[in-house]
């Protein structure tokens, strides 16, 4: 085929140009996934979603989230942490859901005695909930002073295992940090 040289120099710039819109489409895409791949693989460590007190020494930190629908039987468990013989200490009630449930669920709490902290659940704790696989409410997590996790569980199910609750946690603090639950 014989072209002239005009038409070869479009045509070869033609080229070029597609060839150099090629190359940026393919970067732009390697740079998109990239940053879609670094947004996926990062996972933050359970342990910072929940944060404690500068300077507490408590060896054992608990955390519950709950819903404002939770029924008044289902916080039950939470009085087990003011004995005197459980050396677990609750430090932040996390609430899921619509923010005009706090007052209420606060109001809730302190007439059982209850004046632990009461937040709104953060983006972190969601995530850190349904990492740990925890749909349902309220859902308890403990960790140790090194942010391990040593216990996730949905509250107690049943009476056993409501009665049997105070003597798990005081094996968790008799255990001290040997053979944790390592979750991420």
């Amino acid at each position: 085929m014989n072209i002239p040289t005009c038409g070869a120099r479009r045509l070869k710039d033609g080229v070029i140009v597609v060839i150099v819109i090629a190359i940026a489409a393919l970067i732009g895409v390697a740079r998109s996934a990239a940053v879609n791949h670094t947004e996926e693989t990062v996972v933050m460590p359970i342990a910072k979603a929940f944060p404690y007190e500068v300077g507490d020494s408590t060896r054992l930190r608990a955390f519950v989230v709950l819903d404002s629908a939770d029924c008044s039987s289902n916080l039950g468990f939470l009085e087990l942490f003011q004995r005197d013989t459980i050396h677990v200490r609750l430090s932040r009630l996390y609430l899921k859901g619509p923010r005009s449930g706090l007052a209420s669920t606060a109001t809730l709490l302190r007439e059982k005695g209850i004046n632990t902290p009461l937040l709104e659940e953060t983006r972190a704790v969601e995530r850190a909930r349904l990492d740990l696989g925890s749909i349902d409410t309220p859902f308890l997590i403990v960790l140790d002073a090194d942010g391990v996790v040593r216990l996730a569980m949905t509250s107690p199910p049943d009476i056993d295992t409501y009665v049997k609750f105070p003597q798990l946690l005081k094996s968790l603090w008799e255990q001290g940090v040997s053979d944790p639950l390592k979750i991420r």
